[in-house]
C-alpha cells in the first residue's frame, strides 16, 4: 500500500511537475493539516481553542509535536480519519484543477497509475 506521499510524488512525476515536488508536497500536507487544526478547532469551546492555538505555536516547527497535541483532544482514529478525508478531498481537488490542462497521453498515463491504486 503506497502512502500518500509517494502517491502524490508518483503524479507529480506522471504530470510533468517542473518544479520541486517535495516542496509542493510538504505545502500540501502542511495545509492538510492547517484544515485539520480548524476543523477540530470549530469543536472546542472557545477557551480550549485558545490552548489548542498555543500549544501548536509552542511546537510550530515540530510535526509530531503538533500531532501530540492534537491528539490529546482527538482520539488517534478520528484524527486519521479527519487526515484521510482531507487528503481525498484536497487530492481530488488537484485531479481536477489539472487533468484538463494534461495531454491525452498524460491523462491515460494518469488515469492507468490511479485506478492501479485502487485494486491493491
Amino acid at each position: 500500500n503506497m502512502d500518500e506521499k509517494a502517491i502524490l510524488f508518483e503524479v507529480l512525476t506522471i504530470i510533468g511537475y517542473k518544479d520541486s515536488k517535495m516542496d509542493f508536497i510538504n505545502k500540501f500536507f502542511s495545509y492538510i493539516y492547517i484544515e485539520a487544526i480548524a476543523q477540530i478547532s470549530t469543536s472546542l469551546s472557545d477557551e480550549e481553542s485558545d490552548q489548542l492555538r498555543k500549544e501548536l505555536e509552542e511546537n510550530e516547527d515540530d510535526a509530531e509535536g503538533q500531532k501530540a497535541v492534537l491528539l490529546k483532544h482527538l482520539s488517534k482514529e478520528k484524527f486519521d480519519a479527519l487526515l484521510t478525508e482531507i487528503t481525498q478531498s484536497q487530492f481530488t481537488d488537484y485531479l481536477e484543477a489539472i487533468y484538463p490542462t494534461l495531454s491525452p497521453e498524460k491523462k491515460q498515463e494518469l488515469d492507468t497509475f490511479l485506478t492501479s491504486l485502487q485494486k491493491n
